[in-house]
């Protein structure tokens, strides 16, 4: 037996009825119910969309697209035929409405459209071809954008302690990536969604949660890592990480990491930025910072992410920090590294003579691929103790700049160390090295040594040696560190940090050395001031830098 179906939609408001067919009849059709706002399974199985004079472009995303709640649904009729041995053919009309969608309750064009129009519900999906993802509600991760155009949604906020936060959505082929959830204490922060696959940014991190806890170790949530683009888009910054709170005796604290960027587009785009660390502070133990996130990668065009700074260290007994985010590499072909985040900084508050606190180095500068420079080092995070042994953190090096044109990054400076309080050696950090040069161009300057200041030996820290260079001029090598002491007592002094190399450059000139830092102590005391580093090597050759003051110093390179 064959059946043969044919359908017929005949528009409402101001038309005739149709007429049925021999043997059939037509039946009215009731008006549609309006949507609920409680749930996807309200609504009309077919609604009429607003008919407004509005751009196509905002009936189809939904900023002016609207339902007609108490719009009727459009009456048909159906015809079928039975077909049997030649038999008479019969007919039936009736009045039945046809789903114009995988579910019989959810609209095809307009907001919250299967196929397209922007998402309504909390974590919803766009339509299928074009629309943006909803934000997702607590708990819930951000609806995705349709295939062709639309934007994620971000991520929702936890619902309970300690949760992780919500991924963002992901793009279609355009369009951004959402943003990723907060986190909850110690829950991390989540990752920002994928930005569109041709072209589009991928969205930020979340940040991780903060914890301020008595009578439990307290401990940041890590930052969400940034999304990464397409072909043509920049990479999400990672997310910030938690700060930790510790307040009862006996319980450390521990910062939360910040979160990695992005990377960007394959073709041309920025790298994500490096998420911030969060601070760890332990009023009655000890506390431990975290390190910043690193820098995306670009893809052949494009330049890398600044790494994130590490976060502050604050701790009664002892304290500690870490390193700063290394910068993002910059595209194969070209495009700049990233400068690498500061180390972390750090606080010991408490009278423990046998405390130990080293700040954090800064995080090292990215690369550059064929042509564009390489990014600063981070510089040195700062440190003071008030009892006990410390030293300032030291500067990142340099990245290298592109194998056939760019200069190599300076060096970050080392950090300044304060032990006003302290009866033992404190140390300034170190200068970074600068990157290298390409074929052409200027290798970095060295980083400068941080100072010292302590009651009775402050040391300043070195220069860094200044980057290499081909055909360029290599670079100069960083200054040391001064060194300070506020005791008279004879037999106590201080001393100045050697300034650092110069560069060599085998077809250019030679980087010139760093001066030595300066020895400075009151009367009765000694200091000493820091060698002068040497002059690079080259078709000329680099000048060698000055000792630095102090008692018995004397001039010239070492």
């Amino acid at each position: 037996m064959l059946t043969a179906s044919v359908t017929a939609i005949v528009p409402s408001g101001g038309g005739d009825s149709p007429a049925p067919l021999a043997g059939g009849h037509v039946a009215g059709v009731a008006a549609a119910p309006s949507r609920g706002t409680g749930g996807n399974a309200a609504g009309a199985a077919l609604s009429a969309l607003d008919t407004d004079a509005k751009p196509l472009q905002h009936m189809l995303f939904g900023s002016t697209a609207r339902s007609s709640a108490g719009t009727q649904a459009s009456p048909l009729f159906t015809r079928s035929a039975n077909v049997s041995g030649g038999g008479r053919p019969t007919h039936s009309v009736s009045n039945s409405v046809v789903a114009l969608a995988p579910g019989s309750h959810q609209i095809m064009i307009g907001p919250g459209g299967w196929l397209i129009g922007n998402a309504v519900e909390p974590g919803q999906n766009g339509g299928l071809l074009i629309g943006n993802g909803a934000d997702g509600g607590p708990g819930q991760d951000g609806g995705n954008g349709g295939l062709l155009f639309g934007n994620g949604g971000n991520g929702g906020d936890p619902v309970v302690y300690g949760a992780d936060g919500t991924k963002g959505g992901n793009a279609g082929l355009f369009g951004n990536g959402g943003a990723g959830g907060l986190g909850s204490r110690w829950g991390a922060g989540g990752a920002g969604g994928r930005g569109g696959w041709i072209a589009g940014n991928g969205g930020a991190g979340g940040q991780g949660g903060i914890d301020l806890i008595h009578s439990r170790t307290a401990t940041g949530g890590v930052g969400g890592a940034g999304g990464r683009a397409g072909l043509f888009g920049n990479g999400g910054a990672g997310g910030a990480g938690g700060a930790a709170t510790a307040w009862s005796a006996g319980f450390d604290s521990y910062g939360g990491a910040g979160g990695a960027g992005g990377a960007g587009g394959l073709i041309v785009g920025r790298g994500g930025d490096g998420g911030i660390a969060g601070d760890s502070t332990s009023m009655k133990a000890n506390a431990f910072g975290a390190t910043g996130g690193a820098g995306g990668r670009a893809g052949l065009f494009g330049a890398g992410g600044n790494g994130g700074a590490a976060g502050l260290g604050k701790g009664i007994l002892s304290a500690a920090a870490e390193d700063g985010g290394r910068g993002g590499d910059g595209g194969l072909i070209g495009g700049s590294g990233g400068n690498g985040g500061n180390g972390g900084a750090l606080d010991g508050i408490g009278t423990n003579p046998d405390a130990v606190a080293v700040a954090g180095r800064g995080g090292d500068g990215g690369r550059a691929g064929l042509l564009g420079r390489g990014g600063n080092g981070g510089s040195g995070g700062a440190g003071q103790l008030a009892a006990g042994i410390g030293a300032g953190g030291d500067g990142g090096d340099g990245g290298n700049g592109g194998l056939i044109r760019g200069s190599g990054g300076v060096g970050g400076d080392g950090g300044s160390y304060d032990g006003v309080h302290s009866v033992q050696s404190e140390q300034g950090g170190n200068g970074g090295k600068g990157g290298n040069a390409g074929l052409t161009g200027k290798g970095g300057d060295g980083g400068s040594g941080g100072a010292g200041v302590e009651y009775d030996h402050g040391v300043g820290g070195a220069g860094g040696d200044g980057g290499h260079a081909v055909t360029g001029t290599a670079g100069k090598g960083g200054k040391g560190g001064d060194g300070y002491t506020l005791s008279t007592l004879k037999g106590l002094g201080s001393a100045g940090g050697d300034g650092g190399n110069g560069g060599n450059a085998p077809v250019g000139r030679g980087g010139n050395g760093g001066n030595g830092g300066n020895g400075l102590s009151p009367e009765g005391a000694t200091g000493t001031g820091g060698a002068g580093g040497r002059g690079g090597h080259g078709l000329s050759r680099g000048t060698d830098g000055s000792r630095g003051s102090g008692d018995g110093s004397a001039a010239g390179g070492a």
